[in-house]
């Protein structure tokens, strides 16, 4: 045979022949999975077109029929992994419907509360006026909490547009972008009794840009153990969204607050991050993963709003003594719009909401996987993104708009240690 210029014969002979059935086809252990032949991430029989506001698998062109036909296949599948490490975390599992016809547009924080057994998690901006919601894991059931504030500050009830969170140490921590009444601040809530306190809503008298996202860790000091919050600031504007609130005066950034020294302080600039979404950290509190939602993937990089920014994950390592960031990496690119929710579990697997669906990439910034958002939301016009989802223990909780959907996994991803001083 007569090799392809450039090619070895081994790659020669699988873009002739197509794959071999068990790298094309649905997992033989598992119908839900379908395994893909990493190969064909980087390396496609020519001649091939992508398209930039279509998935991998159903917006790649090819006149080789052996390999469309393998990427039409794997569209059917709630699963599909690219990687022996992902096929592993998936085993057996399979796509479970646990609340359907939601009647509220869910999609955003996805909060684990492991002492109580939840996930909280809060609607979409795009639907109006966001509302807090509790998934109960032990039943299935979401109740809205009857929140009580605190004195002083504001009533804070309702919440001001709540966004993203994160459960630490007994507390549920919230970020909220703010409302034509209230400027956007972060608050805290006992997940017992559902008090809310404030938290941070100002930086020397000026107000934030909408809140998006936090995080928190801790470092022991010579003071003791000091928390540390980070949390992301950005103009709405970007994503056409408004909450009646004039443009913010200070830029988008990301910033770290620490309760016991009572210090607010900038940490990554605009010039580093365009347009500050998400925010997560491994569990040895070594790493912060931010991600950038310049859409370049979907609008095109000559955007407007957009012509220095990349829809990106950069991982950035923490001082284990004051909580400070140094060493940007560029750690992932996203394919496709943007990454929105990110998660870091206990291996060093970064999970995010892209609108492929979850894309789970390991230590190293390889893409291993991907729940299918084409299963899990279905082909709607116009079209639909999920934005994001929870680890808890070995499920995946998927906010998947009007529906919720879990997914047992091989194995525990998020341990509760994590989340306790």
């Amino acid at each position: 045979m007569q090799l392809q210029k450039g090619l070895s014969f081994a790659t020669s002979v699988a873009l002739a022949l197509g794959p071999a059935p068990s790298s094309a086809s649905p997992s033989r252990s598992n119908c839900n999975l379908t395994v893909l032949d990493s190969e064909y991430t980087h390396l496609l029989p020519l001649p091939f077109e992508g398209n930039l506001t279509r998935d991998f698998l159903d917006g790649t062109a090819l006149e080789n029929q052996t390999v469309a036909a393998v990427l039409a296949n794997a569209q059917k599948s709630a699963f599909v992994s690219y990687d022996d490490e992902f096929t592993r975390l998936i085993g057996s599992a399979t796509l479970d419907l646990i609340v359907p016809d939601a009647p509220f547009p869910n999609g955003e924080a996805g909060i684990w509360v492991p002492d109580l057994n939840q996930v909280w998690f809060v609607t979409t901006l795009y639907g109006g006026p966001t509302k807090l919601y509790i998934l109960f894991l032990e039943n299935n059931t979401v109740v809205e909490p009857q929140l009580t504030a605190t004195a002083g500050y504001g009533t804070h009830i309702p919440l001001a547009n709540p966004a993203g969170g994160y459960y630490f140490n007994g507390t549920v921590y919230l970020a909220l972008v703010g409302t034509d009444q209230e400027p956007a601040s972060v608050v805290s809530v006992d997940p017992r009794t559902y008090v809310v306190r404030p938290v941070v809503n100002s930086y020397f008298g000026l107000e934030l840009p909408p809140v998006d996202d936090l995080v928190v860790t801790y470092t022991n000091t010579s003071r003791g153990v000091e928390k540390h919050l980070y949390l992301s600031t950005l103009d709405l504007s970007a994503f056409g969204l408004t909450v009646g609130r004039p443009a913010a005066v200070l830029p988008n950034a990301f910033w770290m607050f620490t309760p016991e020294t009572g210090a607010l302080q900038p940490i990554i600039p605009r010039a580093d991050i365009f347009i500050p979404n998400g925010v997560a950290v491994s569990k040895d509190f070594r790493h912060l993963f931010v991600t950038d939602t310049s859409a370049t993937a979907s609008v095109g990089g000559g955007a407007l709003w957009n012509v220095t920014g990349s829809p990106a994950i950069y991982r950035y390592d923490l001082s284990p003594t004051d909580g400070l960031v140094s060493n940007k990496v560029f750690f992932g690119m996203t394919r496709e719009g943007v990454s929105d929710g990110i998660k870091v579990d206990d291996k060093g697997r970064v999970w995010t909401a892209e609108y492929e669906g979850i894309v789970v990439r390991n230590s190293v910034g390889k893409v291993i996987g991907l729940f299918n958002k084409e299963v899990i939301l279905g082909t709607q016009t116009p079209v639909a993104e999920m934005a994001n989802f929870a680890l808890a223990g070995d499920t995946l909780v998927l906010l998947a708009l009007d529906k919720i959907y879990t997914v047992k996994l091989a194995e525990t991803v998020v341990s509760p240690d994590r989340y306790t001083v």
